[in-house]
């Protein structure tokens, strides 16, 4: 689960901060063996270019810095660890109400030393 908020910065380009929290397990197997990852916490920080192609349906990307803290368990060990990457995706917003949209988008939270963090999220959008 995540939460993002930002402000447009100039035409054209918003400026965001996302925090967000596991909410279920993950869970692999590696050699016969049930590897279980949740995803702490995570943060980041994202410069967000876009474009309107019509009054209700904007495409966006995202890229910035994001942190993020994970534990990994195995049966008999668990573990926790933190890494800083860079963080990108992109994105489209439908606008449904004057002040309300649906928003999809697809991030690359976390891409380093083989371990990557990447996922799809959909959700609701609404300006103040």
């Amino acid at each position: 689960m995540r939460a993002v908020i930002g402000t447009e910065i100039y035409p054209n380009i918003n400026l965001e901060g996302m925090v967000g929290v596991g909410v279920t397990d993950g869970s692999t197997r590696i050699s016969n063996v049930t590897v279980s990852s949740q995803v702490d916490r995570t943060w980041g920080l994202y410069v967000r270019p876009k474009v309107m192609i019509s009054p209700e349906v904007e495409l966006f990307g995202r890229v910035g810095y994001a942190s993020s803290k994970v534990t990994v368990s195995v049966p008999g060990y668990a573990g926790s660890g933190s890494g800083n990457s860079a963080s990108y995706g992109a994105g489209a917003s439908f606008k449904v109400k004057q002040n309300t949209s649906v928003v999809i988008d697809y991030m690359s939270y976390y891409s380093k030393d083989g371990v990557k963090a990447t996922g799809l999220s959909l959700g609701l959008g609404f300006k103040f």
